[in-house]
């Protein structure tokens, strides 16, 4: 038993002062802080879109549903770049201004992703994601 004892007394005594001398060399690392969350788009309601239409101020409505949706029923004032044209990487960014106000508006809300990156990735600080997209949409509608 003392060889045990004896045995495990200078096992532990050689490991402590690597331990502790490693704890004490090397303070333990600050809390990494937090990965920087990319930037969204904010989601908007119809009123709230309505509400901006009618401010006067610049707005850019971009309708990525297909074409047939499209001619189907819009918002006023909205351009029609359907989601295949979309992935293609169709250069929007160029078409409008960082500081412009544009509301990506899709079939449910979700679809626009892509293009709300783009715009974002292209430094633009006023985008937005209609929700619930033209299936809850209750404004007006041109043809």
């Amino acid at each position: 038993m003392r060889k045990i004892c004896a045995v495990l007394a200078i096992f532990f005594s050689f490991l402590l002062p690597f331990s502790y001398n490693a704890s004490a060399d090397n303070p333990p690392a600050a809390p990494a802080a937090p990965a920087a969350k990319p930037p969204s788009a904010r989601y908007i309601t119809g009123p709230e879109l309505e509400q901006m239409m009618n401010d006067g101020k610049k707005l850019a409505i971009i309708d990525i549903r297909d074409n047939l949706y499209y001619r189907g029923g819009h918002i006023p004032g909205a351009i029609n770049v359907s989601s295949d044209t979309a992935y293609n990487k169709r250069d929007l960014t160029s078409e409008y201004q960082p500081k412009d106000r544009v509301v990506v508006v899709g079939y449910g809300g979700t679809t626009g992703q892509e293009i709300i990156d783009m715009f974002l990735e292209h430094g633009f600080e006023n985008v937005y994601d209609l929700k619930g997209g033209m299936r809850e949409w209750k404004g007006q509608v041109v043809k």
